[in-house]
Order: structure tokens, then C-alpha cells, then sequence
């Protein structure tokens, strides 16, 4: 604000706040020289505070102090709180949605009411064991959160980021198979689905990330190879070898099922009953499978009583035991050890001599993954020199 004085009076002038200059006269008058001083002080506060916005509408002018009102609680000037929002709308408009809903997402996705990783993966391991999920999955995934605490200490769940997941990942992925990486991508997606669910993130950073390309490579044994397990091998091993070589049976169904009730041999057609209480588990279902007469040779001399469970005691044992069992018997013979390896011989050569969706139902597989997986390994003579072991 400026003021001058000429012979036609005072002159007071300034400049509002939308930047336009204004001038006003006072007559000259010694004995109103105080009223000027006045009226130029109150002029000069209203445009010290805002108040003289020439340029605005009445509208305009609440809309501003209703601006700044709102604000007051967070303290942000009004020209940065306008930016911010500009910016905030720009990126959300890219995607759809608004302001306030990323408000919440973000929110919620950074609540305080989390625990540590340690706390997390003892629940969720707790939680495996109480289900009696198979003794290969609790020892696998035991494994898989030793390492994600080495990775992640003292950390809290919901501060864990995609990105330092992914960077992680594909920072062991030099020294894994792309199936080992899905499967290490697979057990973090789940150790989080089951942090969300219990109220201590809100969403998933895993889920996310990209699995790596898998080339499906089915390794199977050979009829020679089976043959050297099974030649001169202790009887007690031998319905453990069999029923998954032969009888489609998973590792797990084989140390439930019982002679008699489930594996019936004094048919017209021998069978092995996979009931509900024997095919327990992720992926196990209940399904007959018909024996080829390799099988019943092999099985007869063994039978006990009706009833008897074929490995009678404790489950967890009785499997670890035949698994180790098998493996001293493959290192004495020099056989490679395949994971799965019994099981997936029977799949390769029953898809071999029957109709897929047949061998597929034994198998308790899905027609899609037999033919994917096993159809056309196995020649069909190749198959039938195998079904006469």
C-alpha cells in the first residue's frame, strides 16, 4: 500500500489479490488528516488478511474460507493441498476410482494391528499340523518359512512389500528350478492368504507376482529299474512298492489302506477300494482301482487278515520309515531316486494299454492332467512287457 498527498488531496493506493491496483481520493482537509490515517489502516489490515478480493464473486470468496476451514485440522496451506490433489486425481484417473477411496485402500493395506513373521509362521504352522496335513507338506513348508525368516527378521507382516518379495525371489532363483521358484511363490501366497484372513494385512503382496515357466518333463522309472527294487527286496517292503507301481496309489493311501476291506484279492476281478478315510488329503478322492494280475501275484503271498491295516502304527512313522527304507533300497540297487517316481510309472503305463478317462479315474487324476502329463510316454508294448513284472 502507497499513499501520496497533492494540492487535490490525499491519493491511497494498492494492489488486491487477484494482482488488480486500486486508488482512492480523500479531500484535503488538515482537520480529517486522522479519519485518512484511519480509513488507510483499515484498508491495509483487509488487504493484509485476504479480506479485499476485488476479482471474486461472493461465491468464490465462501468457497475459499470453506476451503481453509476444512483444512484447518490438518494445517496444509491451501495452494499445497489443491497440487496434491491435482496430482493424486491424475494418477487415480489412470486406473479409475477417487481420492478418498485410496485414502481407505491405503489405510487399510498399513493397519498397526499386525504381528511379527515369526508369529505368523508359528500360527500358520500350528494350524497345519492341527488339520493333519501329510507329514511332506508340514516338513516342506517348515523348511520354506525357515528361510523366509532369515530373509524377513523381526519383520511385521504388513510391512512387507511385492517388491522386496519379488527381489527376494528372484534373488534365489539362480540356485531353484523354475518349479522350486513357483513353489517358494506358491507358500508365500499362501502364508499371506492366511495373514489376511486373520485381520493382520490386508492385502496380499505376493499374489501379484509372476510365476516362472515350468517345461514339463515327467520322469518315470523303467521296467528294468522296477524290477531291480523289487528283486530280492524284503517282503515287508513289497505291497509298499507295489501298490504304487502297480496299483495306483499314492504314498499316503498306502500306509491307510487295509487288507480285506480295501484291497480285495479273492474277487472275479481284484480290486483295491480307495474309500474316503483312506484318500484323505489335498489331493486324494475316492475311486476304485482294478488290479492287473501282475499286481495279485505280487500281493497274495502277503495278505494278512481282513481288516489289518497292511503297515499298522503311526502314520507319520510308518511312512517316514518306508520312505527311507525305499531310498537305502535304490541306493543299493543304483537307481535313481524321482520323487513321486512309483506312482508315476503306473500313470505312464496305464495310460498306455487303457482309454485316458479310464486310467484317469484310477489314478484319481483329472482326464485333462493324464493326458498332459503321462499319455504317449510309454509305447504300448513297452506298457505290456511292464504289466507282466
Amino acid at each position: 500500500m502507497r499513499g501520496s498527498r497533492g494540492a487535490d488531496g490525499d491519493r491511497l493506493s494498492w494492489v488486491d489479490l487477484a494482482g488488480k491496483r486500486h486508488q482512492t481520493r480523500m479531500s484535503v482537509d488538515p482537520e480529517n488528516d486522522l479519519r485518512a490515517m484511519e480509513r488507510a489502516q483499515v484498508i491495509a489490515e483487509e488487504a493484509a488478511t485476504g479480506s479485499v478480493m476485488a476479482e471474486l464473486s461472493r461465491g468464490d470468496v465462501q468457497e475459499l474460507l470453506a476451503a481453509r476451514d476444512a483444512l484447518a485440522v490438518s494445517q496444509v496451506p491451501l495452494v499445497v493441498a489443491a497440487i496434491e490433489y491435482g496430482e493424486a486425481w491424475r494418477i487415480l484417473d489412470e486406473c479409475g476410482g477417487s481420492v478418498v477411496e485410496a485414502a481407505r485402500f491405503f489405510s487399510a493395506s498399513h493397519i498397526t494391528q499386525s504381528v511379527s513373521m515369526e508369529d505368523c509362521v508359528a500360527d500358520f504352522m500350528n494350524g497345519l499340523e492341527r488339520k493333519g496335513r501329510s507329514v511332506d507338506y508340514v516338513k516342506t513348508f517348515r523348511k520354506f518359512s525357515a528361510r523366509i525368516l532369515r530373509q524377513f527378521p523381526e519383520r511385521m507382516v504388513v510391512s512387507i512389500s511385492a517388491a522386496e518379495i519379488e527381489a527376494w525371489l528372484y534373488e534365489i532363483a539362480a540356485h531353484l528350478a523354475p518349479k522350486s521358484f513357483n513353489n517358494y511363490l506358491t507358500s508365500m501366497v499362501t502364508l499371506f492368504n492366511f495373514a489376511i484372513k486373520m485381520g493382520w494385512c490386508a492385502v496380499n503382496p505376493a499374489a501379484g507376482i509372476d510365476r516362472r515357466s515350468v517345461k514339463r518333463s515327467i520322469e518315470v522309472y523303467s521296467r528294468e529299474e522296477i524290477g531291480k527294487i523289487l528283486d530280492g527286496l524284503d517282503p515287508y517292503f513289497v505291497p509298499w512298492v507295489v501298490l504304487q507301481c502297480f496299483g495306483c496309489l499314492r504314498a499316503a493311501e498306502v500306509a491307510r489302506v487295509r487288507w480285506g476291506t480295501n484291497i480285495q484279492l479273492d474277487r472275479d476281478a481284484p480290486v483295491i477300494r480307495v474309500t474316503e478315510d483312506v484318500a484323505k488329503g489335498e489331493d486324494g478322492q475316492p475311486r476304485i482301482v482294478y488290479l492287473q494280475p501282475n499286481a495279485v501275484r505280487w500281493l497274495k503271498p502277503l495278505a494278512g487278515k481282513d481288516g489289518e491295516r497292511v503297515y499298522p502304527g503311526d502314520f507319520e512313522k510308518v511312512l517316514s520309515s518306508l520312505w527311507d527304507g525305499l531310498s537305502s533300497r535304490r541306493s543299493v540297487v543304483g537307481v535313481q531316486t524321482l520323487r513321486n517316481g512309483l506312482r508315476k510309472t503306473c500313470a505312464s503305463n496305464l495310460a498306455a494299454i487303457l482309454p485316458a478317462a479310464e486310467a484317469a479315474e484310477m489314478m484319481g487324476h483329472s482326464l485333462k492332467k493324464l493326458k498332459q502329463n503321462y499319455q504317449e510316454m510309454i509305447t504300448r508294448d513297452e506298457a505290456e512287457q511292464y504289466w507282466n513284472l
